[in-house]
């Protein structure tokens, strides 16, 4: 999705549990901090 700039189409980021990890998050904050994500960490 990076490599498309998909992500860069959209303000709010939303997945489900199975993304819910401290990897995602970290990449999220380092690529993505200005964008809302809402991802449940299980």
């Amino acid at each position: 999705m990076k490599s498309r700039g998909i992500l860069d189409k959209f303000q709010n980021i939303v997945a489900d549990a199975g993304y819910g990890s401290e990897y995602n998050y970290s990449i999220l904050e380092e690529n993505y901090s200005d964008k809302n994500y809402q991802i449940p960490y299980t």
